[in-house]
């Protein structure tokens, strides 16, 4: 049965080898070759569909996985929830270490500009959460309509970004591993949907009451 290294994604051939040739990280017998990711390993019909309907908070657990796993994978000494949080000053950091990473380069090289696509994604957030702070002061129904509409379409330019990120990690993975399982829902997407609910509803309510 054919292994593969969880720390470097070589393949292992024999049953026997319990070390890894490349890396010498220790291979587990009863690891599941299916649950073996190399950074956050999602459809990306789902990295999508749940930044749009997050309002763009799915982008801040999308940095803090990432962190998460380079965390727990390196050893770093970091707290990858407050990365998360902070994206705007941890995203040109994150996206570096993605792209420069030894493990997905020596299956395919990285060729996404994540200078580029770090500076536009934090961009475009600023420029959402000023308009969102601006259209609360709004009194006429058109301009705040017109408002909603700017960012929605700021919301899929901003989830845009990390798209060539999370295209590049899914190729890596089906590349080490064919047979690699997605990352499964978690409480934290469902925590994620609850308080984009009830942060929709508090602004539905307190725009309504203004008018």
């Amino acid at each position: 049965m054919t292994k593969f290294c969880p720390n470097c994604g070589n393949e292992i051939s024999s049953d026997k080898i319990n070390f890894c040739p490349e890396c010498g990280v220790e291979i587990s017998l009863k690891t599941d070759e299916r649950s073996v990711r190399h950074f956050l390993y999602i459809p990306m019909s789902r990295y999508i569909i749940m930044s749009l309907i997050t309002f763009g908070l799915y982008q801040i657990y999308w940095i803090f996985k990432n962190w998460e796993y380079l965390k727990n994978r390196d050893g770093m000494d970091i707290h990858p929830f407050w990365r998360g949080v902070f994206g705007i000053f941890y995203c040109h950091e994150l996206l570096r270490a993605m792209h420069d990473d030894v493990i997905l380069n020596k299956n395919k090289p990285a060729q996404f500009n994540h200078s580029a696509l770090a500076t536009g994604w934090v961009i475009i957030v600023i420029i959402s959460y000023l308009i969102n702070r601006i259209s609360g002061t709004l009194k006429s129904d058109n301009l705040v309509l017109l408002s909603f509409v700017v960012i929605i379409v700021l919301l899929v330019i901003e989830l845009a970004f990390f798209i060539p990120v999370q295209r590049y990690v899914n190729e890596v993975n089906e590349m080490i591993n064919p047979d690699v399982e997605y990352y499964p829902w978690s409480l934290g997407h469902f925590v994620l949907i609850g308080i984009a609910v009830v942060i929709f509803g508090i602004g539905f309510i307190s725009g309504s009451g203004t008018r």
